[in-house]
């Protein structure tokens, strides 16, 4: 049998993804579960949490504890009956806050997800914290209400963050007239996921299908560990997050918006 090993990595982490190719397998394996078509809800699933694993190594690559998780909401005389009010709001923002770190000659990096459908009209935004600008600048930035604050955990761990944004958001993104065309936006500075793909011989499946030891503090990170069934082949795999050494992580690449 042959696998695949897909290594995607942002920083100091990286999510590997571990698959058994299905030529040849289910003829090895009668009683395996047999490939069967996505349902609608299934595929929707696999592309919401395929969404939640490209924002968390964003995060995780590109901000670090002490940068802010800002909730910018809305006072009922700045209330936005539009899609559009709200795009403008959030360029407008944007335009103002890069402007004001620019003042002190800082660069404004930031992730920002949008939710309006059933619930009050709301911003996520994950931004770079620097020294001299504080919530009460944040706010007056906005200038539509009250700006919540909450600090990223030093040497924190952020996949319930992402997950937690990409639920918050998901019947938005597929709302018709969105503010997003995509599930977030994101500043062109950042440092983008890089994917490599190694494809190996399997002898033995139990034996691939492992995830490494943890040493010290990198390697495995636990409780991430995954072991399922590929809905459209029927062939198992493992997912995992593991942390790199300073030696193993890669040059940054930037790229543009998400």
């Amino acid at each position: 049998m042959r696998g695949t090993i897909t290594t995607t990595s942002c920083g100091l982490f990286a999510l590997v993804y571990k698959y058994i190719h299905a030529t040849g397998y289910n003829k090895r394996n009668k009683g395996r579960r047999p490939k069967e078509k996505s349902t609608s809800k299934k595929q929707a699933e696999i592309n919401q949490r395929a969404a939640a694993d490209k924002l968390f190594l964003l995060i995780q690559g590109n901000f670090k504890g002490g940068d802010l998780h800002i909730m910018p909401t809305y006072s009922e005389n700045n209330y936005p009956y539009s899609t559009d009010r709200m795009k403008a709001d959030h360029n407008n923002f944007i335009r103002r806050l890069k402007y004001l770190y620019a003042k002190h000659g800082a660069e404004l990096k930031y992730i920002s997800v949008v939710e309006y459908l059933n619930r009050r009209p709301h911003f996520h935004y994950i931004i770079n914290k620097i020294e001299g600008i504080d919530i009460n600048a944040i706010q007056n930035t906005w200038g539509k209400g009250l700006v919540r604050c909450t600090p990223l955990e030093a040497g924190g761990y952020y996949r319930k963050l992402s997950d937690y944004l990409i639920k918050e958001t998901s019947k938005t993104f597929n709302s018709s007239g969105r503010v997003y065309a995509k599930r977030w936006s994101a500043s062109r500075n950042l440092i983008q996921p890089e994917k490599s793909i190694e494809v190996v011989a399997v002898d033995n499946e139990d034996e691939f299908l492992t995830v490494p030891a943890a040493a010290d503090d990198t390697g495995l990170i636990h409780e991430t560990e995954y072991i399922g069934v590929n809905e459209h082949t029927g062939t198992p795999y493992i997912r995992y997050v593991i942390k790199l050494t300073a030696e193993e992580k890669k040059e940054p690449h930037r790229g543009g918006q998400t």
